[in-house]
């Protein structure tokens, strides 16, 4: 208090500018440091949540089409097509689940810290491993034994259906984590407007006191009241 007294009245004036400076400042940081973890964290939820479930969802929608175009090599076979229209077919359905289970290893390498996602998506790899075998075989003997193709068609099936199902599951559980993650994004946000709010209603009290005695000091130092 002593030192205050003794500052040079340009000074003092300017000292309660400087505090409420220094008060918006602290809160501009504190404003800049949430809205960066804000933005963090939905960049993750893009990232890691929504594009694996855009991703799960392309593979699931891309096997389906495969899965019934295995079925149109099986009846252009009976029709007798033309042997090499029916093995073009076949090896495009082959390069759709190649190109997907490729999608899939990169997917688990980078869930690699979600394990049950990582184990889960394992699965699927393994899943489609086994469905691509069963269609390999289906599509093989397709021009050249149809009755065994049917054979192999129905074990490719099975295989089609179990899957299916974990794509499903997974897709399932993708959607419910996006939703959550993103419940989540919305409680952290209003949360930070309420301590933002509270920071702002501190700093003005804080600013309105410090002036106000500023100015008492000033009066009082000048004969005032």
């Amino acid at each position: 208090n002593g030192d205050f007294l003794t500052m040079k009245l340009s000074s003092k004036l300017l000292l309660a500018p400087m505090i409420i400076i220094a008060l918006l400042a602290i809160l501009a940081c504190v404003t800049y440091v949430s809205l960066s973890h804000q933005k963090r964290s939905t960049t993750e939820m893009y990232q890691q949540r929504f594009k694996q479930y855009e991703e799960i969802a392309r593979v699931l929608n891309e096997v389906n089409q495969v899965h019934a175009s295995v079925y149109k090599v099986l009846s252009w076979s009976g029709a007798n097509f033309d042997r090499m229209r029916v093995d073009a077919l076949g090896k495009e359905q082959l390069a759709v689940i190649d190109r997907n289970r490729a999608a899939l290893q990169k997917m688990a390498e980078a869930s690699s810290e979600d394990t049950t996602s990582s184990h889960n998506l394992l699965e699927i790899i393994k899943n489609i491993t086994d469905y691509r075998k069963n269609v390999s075989e289906t599509i093989e003997f397709a021009v050249t034994d149809i009755g065994l193709a049917n054979t192999y068609m129905g074990t490719a099936e099975t295989s089609f259906q179990v899957l299916l199902k974990n794509l499903h599951a997974h897709l399932e559980r993708e959607a419910a984590l996006s939703t959550r993650h993103f419940a989540l994004l919305q409680d952290n946000f209003d949360r930070m407007l309420v301590i933002l709010g509270i920071a702002i209603l501190l700093a003005g009290l804080i600013a309105v006191f410090v002036s106000s005695r500023i100015n008492r000091t000033i009066l009082d130092s000048l004969g005032g009241e």
